[in-house]
């Protein structure tokens, strides 16, 4: 349907006003995104607060009530209550490594809450209660929750924490640089060693340089890397040249009104694409122009909208596009 609209509208547009009309002013994706508004994102930890002593009482209540079960997703509190016992799990231990934090009892949750039911409850433990929360799982997680004596800051450190996509964590709590590092380096992985990578040897965290006694370096076939060394060279890079280039490119008022995720979000893909991406490429220009205009929204889709393809080879890369997704996510977090 929305496809249908667009082109209907573009056809319109095209006749009223021109063609370039549509394209220096971003008509349709206004009008788009007005009648389809972005729905919430599951994958975030949005419906609970640090608060301690609200986790317990969203969990006492939930206990109070019946449990949680898979058969309640249609009540309005299932999402809060999902996403309470997912962190009482997480807490305690128990990885939710692939969708996080989500407020959705799928499969991942439910081997959670059946290895607490074993370790907790041995004989008593029931396989089909791997779809239910049952009151007794509640109450032993508050009972063992408290014991652990879980502050506000260990429940905001976790809630800060938020899975977009993969099996690794990204940490959204600090400033750009060191959100920066988590994304490049989940995305870039470690190599100890140099290798050929579309148009130069890259090595370490995806670098073409390596610090060396305080100078970047070109990166060669026989360069390597302790892993010391190559966080070193990543943070180097990001404060003192990815980041400052970005930050030029967009002026400094719009890299001022932008939060350190967003900054991160940029600062990665600049990492990926190139830091000139903002006044070299039509869709860094597009970025620029809806931070000034305030719309965040349409900035993440321009991100998202980003290279999928090597520099060089043209190569298309589902890595990449997973990469642009998640930086996008981030951006709007």
């Amino acid at each position: 349907m929305k496809q249908i609209l667009s082109e209907e509208l573009k056809r319109i547009h095209e006749i009223t006003y021109g063609k370039n009309i549509i394209e220096e002013q971003d008509f349709l994706n206004n009008i788009l995104k007005w009648l389809f508004p972005k729905k919430d994102d599951p994958k975030k930890s949005d419906l609970v607060s640090s608060n301690v002593d609200d986790l317990f009482n969203t969990l006492e209540t939930s206990s109070n009530q019946g449990g949680i079960s898979q058969q309640d997703k249609g009540s309005n509190t299932f999402q809060k209550e999902v996403e309470s016992m997912q962190i009482g799990l997480s807490l305690l231990g128990y990885e939710l490594s692939k969708n996080g934090i989500d407020g959705v009892f799928g499969p991942e949750t439910s081997e959670a809450v059946k290895k607490f039911m074993e370790k907790n409850f041995g004989n008593k433990f029931n396989s089909s209660d791997v779809d239910e929360a049952t009151p007794e799982m509640l109450d032993k997680m508050i009972q063992l929750l408290k014991q652990k004596n879980i502050t506000s800051e260990d429940l905001k450190e976790l809630i800060d924490k938020r899975i977009i996509s993969g099996a690794s964590t990204v940490s959204l709590s600090g400033d750009w640089i060191n959100i920066s590092k988590d994304l490049i380096k989940k995305w870039e992985s470690f190599t100890d060693k140099a290798s050929w990578d579309e148009n130069k040897y890259r090595g370490g965290y995806g670098s073409g340089k390596k610090l060396e006694n305080g100078r970047l370096v070109d990166v060669t076939k026989n360069t390597t890397w302790t892993q010391a060394e190559a966080e070193n060279t990543l943070e180097h890079e990001l404060k003192n040249f990815y980041g400052p280039t970005i930050a030029n490119q967009l002026g400094m008022d719009n890299w001022n009104k932008l939060n350190d995720r967003q900054k991160a979000s940029l600062v990665s893909l600049g990492y990926n694409a190139g830091p000139y991406f903002v006044s070299a490429r039509e869709y860094g220009k597009k970025i620029k122009n809806a931070i000034e205009n305030d719309d965040m929204e349409l900035a993440a889709s321009y991100i998202q909208s980003g290279p999928t393809t090597g520099a060089v080879s043209g190569k298309f890369y589902s890595g990449l596009q997973r990469r642009r997704n998640e930086e996008s996510q981030i951006f709007l977090s």
